[in-house]
């Protein structure tokens, strides 16, 4: 227990080293001055004890000492590189300067310098100045397979897998029912088959532009799929293979340097794996281990496989589209890539002998070469995802607010493409794209071309450096976004009008949003809220713009009516698109759906938005359908875990030193879910558990029951006999608490008068509240119990707790929404289409006057609301716009 507490108050709490140090002597001081005095009461009570002087506690004084007896760090190997472009050297090296070449027949070599000299106790001391950090898969699957909860999970998860035969385009709700794990049936012999997917990304360690400095660290990341999606990407789950070295974002150069100690663990692993002992089989069983899907954004993703970057004039990584095409919507028109193919292409890049054959063949496919394609089953189609996070949310609803509709869309745009490039780097990309560009001047030091190209030696970040990279971008890959803010082909641009914008800002004040969700900026469009999260991009295009933008596009000016229809039209199908990706249940059909919408919003969006020309991203978008057939639920595999991973590793402390900042890191993560995994698998009981700790004592329980109802209040007996009547039609025998009926049967089940009036609970993600305590969290859609899947809105009235056979129980006392009448129904835009496809609908802003009884399981999520007044779509009653797109398709 001292061991825990002083690691939690180290890794959790922000103490330090010195103080936790100090925490553990106290401790230690306590408990022997402690023992102490009773050894010392009991020998003078006449017991044989032993001397004082032989109690000294064997505590450790040092919290490194409670890491390592608790074996809290991780198994860490460290890598001696160059700075520049990671070439790996042994640390007895006898080379001053890095001697790697891009090719053969390059003229010059990196020469960037490999040591530095510190002054150590008065002498100098030579210095690595680039060391990389990876972890051991071996120790890391070890020590996971180990843990009771993780080998439980195991099993459970193999057995419902073989137990489970898939119906051809029925709905799938991970990607444990999805025809991709359908193929590798073959490989899933055993709960010890692992399946893992692979995550990459660059973040800032300093935090988002700290103190103006920029700096990326690269986290390559490993999460077990077999693992239920509950538990798959917490912290104590995950495996960080290793934190790339900083300051620089790596190109596909240097991680060819980087990946191949990756690879080849992963190859240790393969079939048939390598024996490990396990919580169940202490003496070993054969383990196996496979990286199949990549679930990183496009930009790393691409990286990581080999292919060009969006710049590239072959930019697809599932089909051979482009640049010039991407206004093509005939989708079954379009060549897909093989895997086999893109494979030798790679192949063929590797073993060209010089840059200008290297470019040449990068311009011909678009292909270049790593190390992640000698993992014989991985294919580098098949098996990259798409993450949704930054196409739909970061992507295509982002374009669709700065870019068509202008709500952040820069004023002016008049740039040169050089000074426009410049201006996006510093403003709108993601802080790991300007490190892309300063780690891709190095590359062209080192080509063999006749003449060095005028600007090369201008400082990094400078107009001149800028332009020369832009001529390049064919042979070095640069992590670019899709451009927000390049410049229109006409002045016809689309702007809301003061007035618009005006009601759009009142709207995201007084929608009544759950506080389980975070509210975007109500300052919509002004620079000092900065740019939105992804998650406030969501919460903006399916919770609250579908609230408030049918009300604006349904007042019509003249010569206006067209154009409305169409901005709303348009809107729909990309929220409706939106809706489908990011759901966490899917099906051949509603990909189906997903092409429809998306084909309909490119169709409309490229005659509203003319002068806008489409993005990348755009096309990425036609391809999500197939991806969610093949994958079932991509939000099940976006990159929001990975997200918050890299905002984890940044918020560790450290000492800001660049060549011990990514060791410091992934030991701390490391110590930090040991910790949490230790204090988990403590709470660990198997399902076959029969002590007295899990099973008190009936008398025991009987105490307790009647501490809960001394001082609670009684039910009105209105709702009281509705309570009972509703235990009766859910099968459960309860009867009224009347003294003549049960007196001479003590083997009846008694409903209690006296209950716990709750204010609010949690179910899940979400917070619910009776409607006089928190309106914004009390509207809710539910299903009807009894119902058979029927689905219903309604308010929460009042919040009912009591124990029934020892066990506590929550019910919630509900009153439904009325919908307006057959009239006005006619009138209500959510009742047809376009509006129909956003989750929303009208509803009269009075409750009903008649209550019903659910249960937390019956829940399905918070509504966000609106409500309006009589006269809004010529309604004559007050009314409540109710939007139900939180929920995703999770329950």
């Amino acid at each position: 227990m001292v061991y825990l507490l002083t690691a939690w108050l180290t890794l959790y709490a922000g103490l330090s080293q010195a103080d936790a140090n100090i925490v553990l002597k106290a401790i230690q001081l306590i408990l022997t001055t402690t023992l102490k005095l009773v050894n010392q009461a009991l020998r003078y009570a006449g017991f044989p004890v032993e001397k004082a002087s032989s109690l000294l506690l064997p505590l450790p004084i040092d919290i490194r000492t409670v890491y390592s007896r608790n074996e809290m760090d991780p198994d860490l190997n460290r890598i001696f590189l160059c700075p520049t472009c990671f070439s790996q050297y042994k640390l007895d090296a006898q080379v001053e300067v890095c001697s790697f070449k891009h090719s053969p027949r390059a003229r010059n070599a990196c020469n960037t310098k490999l040591w530095t000299y510190r002054l150590v106790q008065g002498q100098l001391k030579r210095i690595p100045k680039c060391i990389y950090t990876t972890t051991s898969l071996r120790s890391w699957l070890k020590g996971m397979l180990q843990r009771p909860t993780i080998d439980q999970s195991l099993k459970d998860s193999f057995e419902k897998a073989q137990n489970f035969h898939p119906t051809p385009g029925a709905t799938m709700r991970d990607i444990s029912e999805s025809p991709f794990w359908e193929s590798i049936r073959g490989y899933r012999q055993s709960e010890y088959h692992l399946v893992f997917a692979s995550y990459i990304d660059w973040f800032n360690p300093l935090g988002n532009k700290a103190a103006g400095k920029s700096k990326s660290c690269g986290a390559l990341v490993l999460y077990c799929l077999n693992l239920p999606w509950e538990i798959r990407f917490l912290q104590e789950n995950v495996f960080i293979v290793c934190l790339i070295p900083l300051p620089h974002e790596a190109d596909v150069w240097s991680l060819g340097h980087l990946l191949p100690h990756y690879v080849n663990s992963l190859l240790e692993f393969d079939i048939p794996g390598q024996r490990l002992p396990t919580y169940s089989s202490p003496k070993g069983v054969m383990v196996a281990a496979r990286v199949y899907p990549n679930i990183a954004d496009l930009l790393a993703s691409k990286k990581y496989i080999g292919f060009g970057s969006l710049k590239s004039f072959y930019f697809c990584t599932f089909c051979t589209s482009h640049r010039d095409n991407l206004d093509n919507l005939d989708y079954q028109s379009w060549t897909p890539r093989s895997g086999v193919m893109v494979r030798q292409q790679a192949l063929n890049w590797k073993n060209a002998t010089t840059l200008a054959k290297k470019e040449e063949l990068h311009k011909t496919n678009g292909v270049q070469y790593s190390p992640t394609l000698e993992l014989p089953y991985f294919d580098p189609i098949a098996h990259t995802v798409i993450g949704v996070m930054h196409n739909r949310l970061e992507g295509d609803l982002q374009h669709h607010l700065r870019v068509f509709w202008g709500i952040g869309r820069p004023d002016k745009r008049t740039k040169t493409g050089a000074e426009e490039m410049a201006e996006m780097q510093e403003k709108d990309l993601d802080l790991e794209a300007s490190q892309a560009a300063s780690a891709s001047t190095s590359i062209e030091n080192q080509e063999d071309r006749e003449k060095t190209p005028t600007g090369m030696n201008a400082p990094i970040g400078s107009l001149a450096s800028l332009v020369i990279q832009v001529q390049d971008w064919n042979l070095i890959d640069m992590n670019m976004e899709d451009d927000l803010d390049y410049i229109p082909k006409s002045s016809e641009v689309f702007d809301f009008t003061k007035e618009q914008m005006q009601q759009i800002r009142s709207g995201l004040c007084n929608i009544g949003l759950p506080t389980s969700v975070a509210r975007p900026p109500v300052n919509l469009g002004e620079k000092e809220h900065g740019k939105l999260k992804a998650q406030e991009e969501l919460t903006l295009f399916s919770g609250m713009f579908p609230l408030i933008l049918p009300e604006i596009w349904s007042r019509r000016k003249e010569n206006e009516e067209a154009d409305n229809t169409l901005h709303l039209a348009c809107f729909c199908h990309l929220v409706a698109a939106t809706n489908i990706s990011m759901a966490y249940q899917t099906s051949d059909t509603a990909a189906d759906k997903y092409m429809e919408h998306y084909v309909q919003y490119r169709n409309i969006a490229q005659s509203l938005y003319a002068c806008w020309d489409p993005v990348p991203n755009h096309h990425f978008g036609m391809h999500i359908g197939s991806l969610l057939k093949f994958w079932g639920p991509l939000a099940a595999l976006s990159e929001f875990p990975g997200e918050r991973l890299n905002g984890s590793l940044a918020n560790i402390q450290t000492n800001n030193h660049y060549s011990e900042m990514e060791l410091t890191m992934i030991r701390q993560f490391g110590r930090k879910a040991q910790l949490t995994a230790s204090i988990q698998d403590s709470r660990f009981k198997p399902s076959n558990a029969n002590t007295l700790q899990d099973h008190p004592t009936s008398e025991l329980l009987q105490i307790l029951v009647a501490e809960f109802f001394l001082h609670k209040k009684e039910l009105a007996i209105i709702h009281y006999n509705a309570l009972l009547n509703y235990l009766h039609a859910s099968g459960r025998d309860y009867h009224a608490a009347d003294v003549d009926y049960y007196r001479n049967n003590l083997n009846l089940l008694i409903l209690p008068r006296r209950i716990h009036f709750a204010k609010q609970i949690r179910v899940n993600r979400f917070k619910y509240s009776i409607q006089s305590k928190k309106e914004e969290n009390s509207h809710i859609q539910f299903y009807m119990p009894g119902g058979q899947g029927t689905i219903q809105t309604g308010c929460i009235q009042q919040i009912w707790q009591l124990p029934l056979e020892y066990k506590m129980q929550t019910f919630l006392l509900i009153k439904e929404h009325l919908p307006l009448n057959v009239f006005d129904q006619i009138k209500n835009p959510y009742a047809q289409e376009p509006c129909s496809f956003l989750q929303s609908n009208l509803v009269q802003e009075r409750l009903a006057d008649y209550t019903l009884i659910i249960e937390p399981a019956h829940l399905i999520c918070p509504l966000i609301t609106y409500k309006r007044s009589a006269g809004l779509y010529g309604i004559d009653c007050n009314m409540l716009a109710i939007n139900w797109s939180l929920n995703r398709g999770r329950y």
